[in-house]
C-alpha cells in the first residue's frame, strides 16, 4: 500500500498505535460459532462451529487504518474468510437481490 496520499484530515502514524485500552477477553472456540440467518431464499438458520469455519478456504489483504481520531497507519494484513465463501449458498430470499440478510459470530450461552 505505502505511503500515497492522505485522505483530508488524515495524518500518518508513526508505529502502531494502540487500538484498544481495556484486556482482550479470552477466546473460547468451542463456545463460538458462526451463522447466517434472516431473510435467506429458505428461512433458515446456518450455522458452523469455529473449527469448521476455520477450515473454509481464506483470503489475505493489505490495507491502510483510518481512524476517527484523524491518525492513519499504513502496511497492516489482514487474513480471513470472504464474505461470498458463507453467503454464497445461502442466497437472499427472492426480490431481496444481493442484500446480507445477517451474519454474527457470537458465544453460545454459558
Amino acid at each position: 500500500m505505502g505511503t500515497g496520499p492522505l485522505p483530508p484530515g488524515q495524518r500518518l502514524a508513526k508505529g502502531r498505535p494502540v487500538s484498544r485500552h481495556d484486556p482482550v477477553p479470552k477466546f473460547r472456540p468451542d463456545r463460538r460459532h458462526f451463522q447466517v440467518f434472516g431473510a435467506t431464499a429458505t428461512g433458515g438458520t446456518y450455522s458452523w462451529t469455529f473449527d469448521e469455519v476455520s477450515a473454509l478456504p481464506g483470503v489475505t489483504i493489505e490495507t491502510e487504518l483510518y481512524r476517527a481520531s484523524g491518525s492513519t497507519s499504513t502496511d497492516h494484513e489482514f487474513f480471513g474468510i470472504a464474505a461470498h465463501t458463507v453467503l454464497d449458498p445461502w442466497p437472499p430470499a427472492t426480490g431481496l437481490g444481493r442484500r446480507l440478510s445477517a451474519v454474527r459470530v457470537k458465544p453460545d450461552p454459558p
